[in-house]
């Protein structure tokens, strides 16, 4: 199975919520233990990742507001799993089946995804790149 038979509702959260796998995996671990909070050093010791990559991946799902930071947390930042819809709710529990049933396509779409965004950042540079030149060769 290729990543393109990966249910639409996956692709998406793929596409504009999950970048990395650090960022999936956080959000798996954050979703498997609902009722937990987690600290940035937590989450990368369960995981073995740095804690910087799992503090900007907390981070991250924030932002796309896949999880919460806890708001009253003394001392080290808390975040707990809390999609902010029952879509995005549906999305991560699509995502959940896929990793554990289709590992390899999912890990392949966000492989491909990241080159996608590589290539339309370089493309969007060298537009800039031309804009900037074209005014000062006009001025």
């Amino acid at each position: 199975m290729n990543a393109q038979d990966l249910p639409e509702i996956v692709r998406a959260l793929l596409r504009d919520h999950v970048e990395s796998y650090e960022h999936l995996e956080v959000l798996l671990l954050l979703r498997r233990e609902k009722r937990l909070t987690w600290t940035a050093r937590d989450t990368a010791e369960k995981l073995h990742i740095g804690v910087v990559a799992s503090a900007g991946a907390l981070q991250h799902l924030v932002t796309h507001e896949l999880i919460e930071r806890e708001p009253e947390s003394a001392g080290s930042d808390r975040f707990r799993y809390k999609p902010r819809s029952p879509t995005l709710e549906a999305a991560v529990a699509a995502l959940a089946v896929a990793y554990d049933d289709r590992r390899v396509a999912v890990m392949a779409l966000l492989s491909a995804n990241a080159i996608e965004r590589v290539r339309t950042s370089a493309l969007n540079t060298f537009s800039e790149a031309v804009r900037l030149r074209r005014r000062k060769n006009d001025g």
